[in-house]
């Protein structure tokens, strides 16, 4: 009977509202009608199957109120809504969240539609509620990937500008203020093309052509004009907005790299120049003369190779310093600069401590004595150094191709012998020399030096002396670095700077080498038994030694017959060591497994050549003493300095800074956060028994 007379209101409603039950059971809204029994008194007369289901209406709801369907907050909710329905007698609109029977929530779009009699009486309210949940939570994921990409854009460290076809920047973020020092949305509307350098223009337009076509582009570096006017380099990248296959934007990403490149042209100038007097280096004259050489064979050309020496430069670094040293090579390159710059044909290398070289091509003897004799001039005038006139002298050794050699070899080597002949000369009236066959009597001193460090470790005439290394900030001792001495029985003292190229050179050095690594690590292991905290010392090894892989063997030994820890031990190698990559790789790599540190001596002062840092296992980089020395008097040599210590930093690298003497230099130091060092500020090379007296020893 209840369902006859469901039937029969469910057809007089629907005929009432035009409609029809099968009409309103296919419709997946949930849809119910209520008769208005009164002004305030409204009861259910249908609601399709959807709407008892999830409504929990009940299988006798027909009739009933809404208060006596629902609980009490959803019915006065229906009852609110009738209401104003009645009152205005005009369809109302809204979404809501529903709770089902199930518990779970539905977001619905209500309208109840009020149905009227011929005398504008509201008899009936029709709703019908759209289910949206999934509309919604799709709705909700589009704003939560807008917020996403919002948050990417307005949070990016680089600048990102959406700009037109036509190049007007339409967008930009938060970033793109402050890269380019532009006020808030003043670029909008701009053309970019007013920011770009007229040197990048060409370029950049090109990559924009590609981009419209929805072709990504990178401009590794792109020169921009910041509101200051200065020229900044960026990184640029195009990214293309493809809409229906077509592109009418693209987003511009930029990254300032001013100071990186900057740091590249640091780097690269450390390479080929040297930091102290400006002047080309040695790797750069490696690959000159190889160069000058091939010409000068095609076309048949003389050339001098012409090799200088500044004397008694050891004298001025022992009586006045390093620094007064140094303030005089840098006064000779200026002097050699002012001769050389006047013929196109010359260029002037610095070997390295206080040795020069000049190539002076397409040239005969004539002329090549006539600069000689320039070079030498310009050393008569005084040079002031700390309150001192020092007069200082010059000797130049020099060979001529093809007379004097048809290699590069050949010819470096007789200027070499050259430059020795003259310097060894007594009462020597000139002070340059061209190479001539008695110049090989001069070669007889070297002899002797050779010959004798062939018998100084059998004599027993070598002695390590121990140069400390300390934490700058602590005054901690953290390590030591142990330097050769000879006491030769017929020579006297010779310095390390004159024996050990020749020991190199006679292939003597790999011996000597072998007897620092054994005393080396005998002194260790007394200062362990005396329980002396010795946390590691530092030997230097030659490139030779390098090369051959015997010498991880000879180190493994004596560290096991001594009972040391590897760690104790850091083998220092010059940027020279580096020129055979393949063999020395093979030994820094064993050294490393064995787990010995691995560190560059007077790093940016050799080979230069970079790349090894990553391709050897290396610990700690030592920054050469001519850096140092610079710091608070040149602005560039800081920077170099500044470089090396952040480009180490960046590699996981050690830094110890060498050759420190002054306070203002362990100032700097502090500042960069270089806290290891060493040098005559802390103490001199001494014996191993001052090392105990310094660090060991307790004083009154």
């Amino acid at each position: 009977m209840n369902e006859t007379k469901n039937k029969n209101l469910m057809h007089s409603t629907a005929q009432s509202l035009y409609l029809n039950e099968d009409f309103i059971e296919s419709m997946e809204e949930i849809v119910f009608i209520v008769k208005v029994e009164g002004p305030n008194l409204f009861s259910y007369q249908f609601a399709n199957s959807i709407a008892v289901k999830y409504l929990n209406l009940g299988e006798d709801y027909i009739g009933k109120t809404f208060h006596e369907v629902q609980n009490e907050e959803v019915a006065n909710k229906l009852q609110a809504n009738h209401e104003q329905v009645v009152k205005k007698k005009a369809n109302i609109h809204f979404s809501e969240e529903i709770q089902l029977v199930s518990g779970e929530m539905m977001y619905g779009e209500t309208t109840l539609n009020p149905v009227v009699d011929e005398e504008q009486v509201c008899r009936y309210i029709l709703t019908v509620i759209r289910d949206m949940t999934s509309r919604r939570f799709e709705k909700d994921l589009l704003n939560q990937s807008l917020l996403r990409y919002r948050s990417l854009i307005d949070y990016n460290m680089d600048a990102i500008l959406t700009v037109d076809c036509r190049g007007i920047i339409t967008q930009t973020n938060p970033a793109t203020t402050m890269m380019f020092g532009y006020e808030d949305d003043s670029l909008l509307g701009t053309s970019i093309f007013e920011l770009i350098h007229q040197s990048s223009i060409e370029s950049f337009r090109m990559m924009l052509n590609n981009t419209l076509f929805g072709q990504p582009a990178v401009m590794n570096t792109c020169q921009f004009i910041h509101a200051d006017k200065t020229e900044r380099i960026m990184n640029v990248r195009f990214v293309p907005i493809m809409i229906d296959d077509t592109v009418d934007e693209f987003y511009l990403m930029a990254r300032d790299v001013t100071e990186e490149k900057q740091k590249e042209k640091t780097i690269e100038y450390l390479a080929y120049y040297d930091a102290l007097t400006g002047f080309y280096n040695r790797a750069c004259f490696i690959e000159d003369i190889k160069e000058v050489f091939e010409i000068a064979k095609e076309q048949k050309q003389t050339f001098a190779l012409m090799y200088m020496d500044l004397d008694r430069l050891k004298f001025v670094n022992d009586s006045l310093g390093h620094d007064a040293g140094d303030m005089i090579l840098k006064e000779l390159a200026a002097r050699f600069k002012k001769i050389v710059s006047k013929n196109p044909n010359l260029a002037a290398y610095r070997q390295g401590g206080d040795e020069f070289i000049i190539l002076s091509r397409d040239t005969n003897k004539e002329q090549v004595e006539l600069l000689a004799k320039e070079l030498v001039e310009a050393m008569r005038e005084p040079f002031h150094c700390m309150g001192e006139r020092l007069n200082m002298t010059l000797s130049i050794g020099i060979s001529m191709y093809p007379e004097n050699g048809t290699d590069v070899e050949m010819l470096v080597k007789k200027a070499d012998i050259a430059l020795y002949d003259i310097k060894h000369k007594q009462h020597r009236k000139q002070t340059y020399t061209f190479y001539y066959e008695e110049c090989q009597q001069t070669a007889l001193h070297v002899f002797n030096i050779e010959r004798y460090l062939r018998r100084a470790v059998e004599n027993n005439e070598f002695v390590l002396h121990y140069q400390p290394q300390l934490n700058v900030e602590t005054g901690e001792l953290i390590g030591l670095e142990a330097l050769i001495r000879w006491n030769s029985k017929e020579l006297g003292m010779v310095p390390p700077g004159e024996f050990i190229p020749i020991a190199e050179e006679a292939e003597c050095i790999i011996e000597i080498g072998n007897w620092v690594i054994a005393n080396v690590c005998q002194q260790i292991k007394e200062w362990n038994d005396q329980n002396y905290c010795i946390k590691q010392v530092a030997i230097n090894l030659s490139p030779l030694q390098v090369e051959t892989l015997d010498i991880v063997e000879t180190i493994e030994h004596h560290l096991h017959i001594n009972g040391l820890s590897p760690s104790q031990l850091v083998i220092e190698i010059t940027e020279s060591a580096m020129k055979n990559r393949t063999r020395t790789a093979a030994v820094l790599w064993k050294l490393k497994e064995l787990g010995v540190g691995i560190s560059i001596d007077d790093f940016g002062t050799g080979y230069s050549s970079l790349s090894y840092l990553a391709a050897f296992p290396i610990d700690m980089l030592k920054i050469d003493r001519s850096f140092i020395q610079e710091v608070g008097k040149e602005k560039k040599e800081e920077a170099i300095t500044t470089t090396i210590i952040y480009m180490a930093k960046i590699l996981g690298l050690e830094v110890i800074a060498e050759g420190v003497e002054e306070q203002s230099q362990v100032d700097f130091l502090k500042k960069q956060e270089c806290m290891k060092a060493q040098g005559f500020y802390f103490s001199r090379p001494v014996p191993s028994e001052e090392i105990v007296k310094l660090f060991f020893t307790n004083k009154d």
